[in-house]
C-alpha cells in the first residue's frame, strides 16, 4: 500500500452538504478499491488566482489515503470524471509530513485567500 494525498476544488457555490457528499463519495471510492482514507477535510473557501471553469471562488478539500499503487490511476480517473470537481491534484505522499500545512490568511470578509509563495 502506498500513501497518497488528493486535493480537489468544488465550486464556491457548493454547500456544506455538497462537500460532505463529495468526501463520502471519495471515501466509498477508495474503500471499493481496498484502500483506507486516513484523513479528509475541508480546507476552506478561497479566492482563486485565476478563473477555473468560469469560477473565481472554490471550496478546497484535502484527503490522505492509502491504496495499492496499481489502483491509484483508477482512483484519479474516477475523480477526473466527477463533474462537480473543478480541479484536482493527486500526489504520492510517502515523503510528505503527516499533517498538511495550510498557507492561508484570513481576510476581513471571512473568505480565505492563498498566501503567495516565498521568493528564493
Amino acid at each position: 500500500m502506498r500513501s497518497y494525498e488528493l486535493m480537489w476544488i468544488l465550486s464556491g457555490d457548493s454547500t456544506d452538504s455538497d462537500g460532505l457528499a463529495s468526501i463520502d463519495k471519495f471515501k466509498a471510492l477508495v474503500a471499493s478499491r481496498g484502500g483506507e482514507v486516513k484523513q479528509a477535510e475541508l480546507w476552506g473557501r478561497r479566492t482563486m488566482a485565476f478563473p477555473v471553469k468560469g469560477r473565481r471562488e472554490g471550496a478546497y478539500y484535502v484527503a490522505r489515503f492509502s491504496v495499492d499503487g496499481a489502483l491509484a490511476p483508477e482512483i484519479e480517473h474516477a475523480v477526473n470524471a466527477d463533474q462537480s470537481i473543478l480541479r484536482h491534484l493527486m500526489v504520492l505522499a510517502d515523503e510528505l509530513p503527516e499533517q498538511p500545512e495550510q498557507s492561508a490568511t484570513q481576510t476581513q470578509s471571512g473568505t480565505e485567500t492563498v498566501a503567495p509563495a516565498p521568493v528564493r
